[in-house]
């Protein structure tokens, strides 16, 4: 069984090669060589029209890097949106272990010698012979090399324009002497928008919920800094840094840090959905794939933050925490591949998401009121799990007695943005979600680690350079028919 499973993964990850292969080499009519994802469905699309409504870029990922095993319909799909030769497209059947006039020979099966142990026809001997080990070892090389240099786009790509921004802006407010509160809190909402708005805008090039995670975790970490114009203290204790206090400088490293955090985070999630959804859907129910996905990344930012920052900031986020666990853990079921709820099903789960919404709003607003009433009841920000450490007023500019109040107007102002977040985004997302599944618009499961890639234009040939070192186009060839064979 074990052996069977490895060979259809082989399979499946060798054929995701040759058709990113045929992709990134196909010529377009106006001359540009390379489809990305998106166009890859569109033509899909033309062909049958669920890869138009179901799909996604990341789904294209999930082909290209084996983790989803190849169908026959997807196939021919695919051959007719690349107007691929009924032989290329018979090519990539037999190589999937899928051609119904044979059955595929396992690769584990094939002797030294490239033959078969069990009687098959030529075709599938000839096909076979080109699946050795070392095939599917540079197989298995690509895929990781793909992973890790996706992997190395995404932090560049996340961290490069804010991490820019915050150093930059940072120089110039140290430089200019501008430490106004209404500066400070508008150069951090700018920020924080910034990587929304970045990471709400790739969202819509495909449903990539690593976005989505990526950008609600440095949201949800960084409101807390929200309160730091007030009280000029950052919840991690950066301010008590010598000659820290009373600049921007505490705050720029607080959202570095923020960033640092969420960026791991979104690597985590990405490596476990990966690795879960790559697994045989039988060996593993989907809620306790989705838990592994979603919880352990936000356990790992949950014990940083216990760690390194002050009492107040994560008691929020103990509150915080398990309703983004939860949200999650919905999202990656309603995309798992064995998940088939009824209408009914999914109507209960609608009705439920918007009870918890109100009764999280409502919850929400009693503790707001709560804090407004109760101002004393607030945790002071001198001390975290490591350690102490007495508040210099004088460097900070006000006295002991303003602390509370400025502290009170500042865990409102942090309370109310998660409130909101939480409510009309990430509620918004899990209720736009349901709709679609009950719509049967649903995205498949995806890693969202490729990104998309246009190749330049060129005067080549389609499918030459990348075929050339590919065994397929060597089973094409040797195919009794095919013009190309002489």
């Amino acid at each position: 069984m074990g052996l069977e499973r490895e060979d259809r993964r082989l399979r499946a990850a060798q054929v995701g090669m040759l058709m990113r292969a045929y992709r990134e080499s196909f010529v377009q009519p106006d001359g540009r060589k390379g489809l990305t994802q998106e166009e890859l469905l569109g033509r899909m699309a033309e062909v049958d029209g669920q890869y138009g409504e179901r799909y996604s870029h990341s789904t294209v990922s999930r082909w290209e890097s084996g983790a989803t095993r190849p169908t026959k319909q997807r196939l021919i799909a695919f051959g007719k949106a690349l107007e691929l030769s009924s032989v290329e497209v018979e090519g990539l059947i037999t190589l999937a272990g899928l051609d119904s006039r044979d059955p595929p020979v396992p690769l584990h099966q094939m002797s030294p010698s490239g033959t078969s142990r069990a009687g098959v026809s030529d075709d599938s001997r000839d096909a076979l012979a080109n699946l050795g080990v070392a095939d599917s070892q540079a197989g298995e090389r690509l895929v990781a090399s793909s992973n890790l240099s996706g992997a190395i786009r995404f932090c560049l790509s996340r961290f490069l324009l804010p991490g820019l921004c915050v150093a930059g802006g940072g120089y110039v407010l140290s430089s200019l002497g501008w430490t106004a509160d209404w500066i400070l809190t508008f150069f951090i909402a700018v920020v924080m928008g910034l990587v929304l708005t970045q990471g709400f805008l790739r969202m819509r090039k495909g449903d990539q919920l690593r976005e989505f995670f990526f950008v609600s975790l440095f949201f949800l970490l960084s409101t807390p800094l929200l309160q730091m114009p007030l009280i000029r203290m950052d919840n991690y204790g950066l301010y008590t840094i010598p000659d820290f206090a009373g600049t921007p400088i505490p705050c720029l490293l607080a959202l570095l840090v923020n960033l640092a955090l969420a960026l791991i985070a979104g690597l985590m999630f990405d490596f476990l959905w990966k690795w879960q959804y790559s697994k045989e859907v039988s060996e593993r129910r989907a809620p306790q794939r989705a838990a592994w996905v979603a919880l352990l990344p936000l356990a790992f930012v949950y014990c940083c933050v216990m760690v390194i920052s002050n009492v107040g900031s994560w008691i929020h986020l103990t509150v915080i925490m398990p309703v983004l666990g939860v949200v999650f853990i919905t999202l990656l079921v309603l995309r798992d591949p064995v998940v088939t709820p009824r209408e009914r099903d999914l109507r209960f789960l609608l009705w439920a998401v918007v009870t918890a919404i109100i009764v999280l709003s409502a919850l929400g607003g009693a503790a707001i009121l709560t804090l407004y009433l109760a101002p004393s009841s607030l945790p002071q920000p001198d001390h975290n799990l490591l350690y102490s450490w007495n508040i210099d007023f004088a460097a900070l500019g006000y006295t002991q007695d303003e602390l509370t109040e400025r502290l009170h107007l500042g865990f409102i102002w942090v309370a109310l943005s998660n409130l909101v977040y939480v409510v009309v985004v990430i509620g918004g997302n899990l209720i736009v979600a349901i709709y679609r599944r009950g719509s049967g618009s649903g995205a498949q499961p995806a890693t969202g680690v490729s990104e998309l890639s246009v190749s330049e234009p060129s005067d080549e040939p389609p499918h030459s350079q990348q075929m050339k070192s590919l065994f397929i186009p060597k089973l094409i060839r040797n195919r009794p028919g095919d013009p190309r064979a002489a």
